[in-house]
């Protein structure tokens, strides 16, 4: 009890948990009254149970901090019996690897998948889609924070940061390296458009009559 208030890390980890469910749950619960969706009928009735039961945990977590902390140690030392024959230093390489796997997951999933974007041939609902995976990755970034603070022995505070500033690096990293690609020409306005746009300050000389500077940057382009 006194470690738990301490170190109140996990309490905040859980009362951010619950707001997360809650508003993934309204979002969710708008969107498919917005689309007349038969919950019941639906394969969405899957993630409404997963919200439910998130809520559901997190409350419990984030507001009988005496009865959860017993279950959390109950919890800890039978995960712990069950993998005794693990080194203690096997444990944190894997823990360390998996924390490596939920930084990398969470763009890969985004912009392999498309979430959020219109799909040809797809019958998913975009919005529904990337209201599924804020749900995956605040799931990753929930292990990824245990597993981080694991590996390197420290608190949570600090696990916490350890995790999340290189998540997201990565993360932004991903994201630019998007417009990387095989196309030779410009994905914006082409060349030739610029060097019009820039000679228009002698149209006169050179088509003969005087033409208005471009609105677009025009000191950019010339």
């Amino acid at each position: 009890m006194n470690d738990h208030r301490s170190n109140p890390s996990w309490r905040i980890l859980a009362i951010l948990s619950l707001i997360a469910h809650l508003v993934l749950l309204g979002f969710s619960i708008q969107r498919w009254a917005e689309l007349g969706v038969v919950i019941w009928r639906s394969v969405w009735l899957i993630p409404l149970m997963v919200y439910l039961i998130g809520i559901g945990i997190s409350t419990y977590l984030s507001f009988f901090p005496t009865q959860s902390s017993l279950v959390l140690k109950n919890g800890t030392n039978s995960l712990s019996r069950l993998v005794h024959w693990v080194s203690s230093d096997v444990r944190r390489i894997f823990a360390g690897v998996f924390s490596l796997i939920s930084i990398i997951a969470i763009p890969l999933i985004k912009f392999q998948l498309q979430v959020g974007q219109e799909v040809k041939h797809s019958t998913q609902d975009p919005i529904l889609t990337a209201i599924l995976f804020y749900w995956v990755a605040w799931v990753f970034i929930l292990l990824g924070i245990l597993s981080t603070t694991y590996t390197l022995g420290t608190s949570h505070w600090k696990g916490t940061l350890s995790f999340l500033v290189p998540a997201g690096i990565v993360y932004e990293l991903y994201y630019r390296f998007q417009a990387v690609n095989h196309y030779p020409f410009s994905l914006g306005w082409s060349e030739s458009s610029r060097y019009y746009y820039g000679s228009l300050v002698f149209s006169k000389w050179l088509y003969g009559q005087i033409f208005p500077l471009s609105i677009l940057h025009p000191s950019r382009y010339l």
